[in-house]
């Protein structure tokens, strides 16, 4: 009778490892497919900061799921492209002040190391940074002293124009 007991004791052991066993699967099956899953994914990356790597997990994802895809992943996808386009923003009004410091200091310097182009370039940085007033100076000097009928003399002409119209001048 004890080795019955025994066994029965073993075929119960069993029976709860197993069902053990299978609910450890199936929570390890269930975080596998959460890490599969792009939305979850391209969420993560998105709170790490990392918008161009959240949107390339999830447009693709968007674009076969068809009309009635999740409405988190296509919220995620926008609030990327959304961080990603300030960022980069930012990152070309920090280029664009560092460009016209040193276009400043080019046009200053005489002699030698002095360019005509300078005025020029200096002129479309600053209308590109939204400075159609200081850009009208620096095109009038430059047209000035360019050769005439030149592609940069042509240039400085349409650009002159264009401060004209930002500045609401006929």
């Amino acid at each position: 009778a004890q080795e019955k007991g025994a066994v029965s004791m073993t075929g119960t052991c069993l029976r709860r490892l197993r069902v053990a066993a299978g609910l450890l699967f199936l929570a390890g099956a269930s975080a596998a497919f959460g890490a599969d899953d792009p939305v979850a994914r391209g969420t993560k990356l998105f709170e790490k900061r990392r918008y161009g790597e959240a949107a390339g997990v999830l447009r693709p994802y968007l674009s076969s799921a068809g009309p009635g895809a999740p409405g988190q992943a296509a919220l995620v996808l926008g609030a990327a492209y959304l961080k990603n386009a300030v960022l980069h923003r930012a990152l070309y009004r920090t280029s664009l002040a560092v460009h016209l410091d040193y276009l400043k200091k080019l046009s200053g310097e005489r002699g030698r190391g002095g360019s005509s182009l300078a005025d020029l370039y200096l002129g479309e940085a600053l209308l590109a940074a939204g400075k159609p007033g200081e850009a009208k100076t620096r095109l009038t000097k430059f047209r000035s002293k360019a050769g005439k009928g030149t592609a940069e003399e042509a240039i400085a002409s349409i650009d002159l124009g264009l401060c004209h119209y930002r500045l609401g001048e006929a």
